[in-house]
């Protein structure tokens, strides 16, 4: 069996733009944080400084040459660049990709993960945000926005979809973009974010078989609760999000205020635990983690952390995806200098990491298929299995229920947003929480609901008629569909029974409505 390509996350936040000199300050990169680090207790490794002072600019094509060279001599098979696509097709730290698809002399092998999270503030009441840069936030008032929302994450339609799909072909086109059986790799960080995951999906899927290829190889990045999330089974594969999935398991000490965990438990949780769920995963380990230069003393340390200890659990990790048949591994990550994630050279370790890696992949390429074999942990039990499920949808439903109730504070109604798209006369799929409510709200508005479905129909009541799944279905302008996370399998059951209408997940209609 071969020994698994690493694919290195890398981030491209070292290069000064307009919105990070708004937003944190004139000249801000990802090293100024590195460089405003400071030891927040007795031995604590920082600032982290690169090796031979080299704060390197990613616009300088000296630069991804270095780094291309690098990953090649210790073993790196691909960088798999940070994406940022936002509403309307709004891009940002998009200069390093670009750059490099115009410089075909640069060997760096490379694919996209796309980052599809809003980016906020702290501060702000957003849920699911990225910021990064809590240590840098301006406490002089001067901040133009107001909600804290800097850059805000949205989907759209197939217009859109279409709009970033094309912005992707060129890289897609590149013989150093990776491709798995004529597939272009596409990794997607927040898939449960996506309402119309699936049809995003089968568009994309469609146009790259257009252009010559065999579709895309979506992979979901997942957190500890991946086997429960039904976006997952839209994609190709998954990839479990680590450190985060383990930190999750782990008791942490407090420090001046910093959560400490244990490098070696860390470790030991990603090597003992067992992914079969059915989906092809794929595993993330992690180098190093210490978020303090970015969060300062609200930060996360992976505590005892050395470039000895990695090797010998990274020989370990490669033998664990083997064993699994995995043809990738992800590894956390080549550059996040500001969480302390990164294998690149540094004054501490020198070249530390980097040779671990290469040392431990030249062992594992002469291990007998019989010392991959390790001892199993212990399924997951079934009711475990069942009470996560639930947490998971109750989470997913509290928070569409929180986005609906901010929408109406604001004079904004799911009737207006059904009218401006011609829906007039809908159907109602489901008659739980969520259908009661979006019955309710449609009662009293130009938008008719004609019926409601629902698989339980013979043992039901309302005023309306209710016809199970199989019924043949009188014509209707919309279908809405209000269970949360099961979108992409009623829409399949409904256009196998012949429906040909727009088939609407709620979720999309309350977080697209602005």
């Amino acid at each position: 069996m071969e020994v698994p390509k690493v694919i290195v996350r890398y981030l491209p936040q070292f290069h000064q733009i307009p919105e990070n000199d708004r937003w944190w300050g004139a000249g801000f990169t990802e090293w100024t944080a590195v460089r405003k680090a400071e030891a927040l207790y007795e031995k604590h490794d920082q600032p982290r400084v690169p090796f031979e002072g080299d704060y390197y600019n990613l616009l300088d094509k000296r630069t991804m040459i270095w780094q291309a060279t690098l990953g090649k001599q210790y073993g790196i098979g691909c960088f798999s660049f940070y994406h940022y696509w936002f509403k309307n097709g709004r891009q940002i730290l998009e200069k390093p990709a670009e750059n490099l698809l115009h410089w075909k002399d640069v060997q760096m092998p490379f694919c996209f993960t796309w980052a599809n999270e809003t980016w906020a503030r702290t501060w702000s009441k957003l849920n699911q945000k990225n910021a990064w840069a809590d240590s840098f936030e301006a406490d002089d008032g001067n901040i133009e926005e107001s909600d804290g929302i800097l850059l805000k994450q949205k989907y759209g339609d197939e217009h859109d979809w279409r709009e970033h799909f094309l912005y992707l072909v060129p890289f897609f086109k590149d013989d150093r973009y990776l491709k798995k059986d004529n597939k272009p790799v596409f990794i997607i960080y927040l898939p449960e974010s996506i309402p119309r995951l699936l049809d995003m999906v089968e568009c994309w899927n469609q146009w790259s078989i257009e252009i010559g290829f065999a579709g895309i190889y979506f992979i979901g990045e997942a957190s500890v609760k991946y086997e429960l999330c039904n976006a997952f089974d839209a994609l190709d594969a998954q990839v479990i999000r680590f450190p985060n999935a383990a930190l999750s398991k782990m008791k942490a000490t407090l420090c001046n205020g910093i959560r400490m965990y244990n490098y070696d438990e860390c470790w030991k949780i990603i090597l003992q635990e067992q992914y079969e769920n059915g989906k092809q995963t794929y595993l993330c380990g992690v180098v190093d983690y210490d978020t303090t230069p970015r969060k300062g003393h609200n930060g996360e340390i992976l505590k005892g952390a050395c470039a000895d200890k990695f090797k010998l659990f990274f020989k370990q990790f490669v033998k664990q995806n083997m064993k699994m048949g995995n043809e990738y591994v992800f590894l956390n990550a080549w550059n996040e200098w500001g969480e302390g994630m990164y294998l690149e050279p540094d004054v501490s370790n020198g070249y530390g990491y980097l040779e671990a890696i290469k040392s431990a992949l030249v062992e594992c390429a002469f291990l007998s298929q019989n010392d991959l074999s390790a001892t199993d942990a212990a399924l997951r039990k079934e009711d475990i299995h069942w009470l996560e499920n639930r947490l998971v949808k109750m989470t997913k439903g509290f928070k569409i229920l929180s986005e609906w109730l901010h929408l109406k504070e604001h004079g904004k109604r799911i009737d207006s947003y059904l009218l401006d798209k011609g829906y007039q006369n809908i159907a109602v799929y489901g008659l739980g929480v969520m259908g009661e409510h979006l019955i309710a709200e449609l009662g009293d508005s130009k938008v008719t609901i004609q019926y409601i479905i629902d698989r339980k129909a013979g043992g039901m009541k309302n005023s309306l008629h209710i016809y199970g799944v199989q019924e043949a279905l009188p014509p209707v302008d919309a279908i809405i569909v209000t269970p949360n996370g099961q979108y992409g399998g009623i829409k399949k059951t409904l256009m196998a029974c012949g429906i040909r209408c727009p088939i609407l997940p709620l979720e999309e209609i309350v977080l697209e409505n602005e």
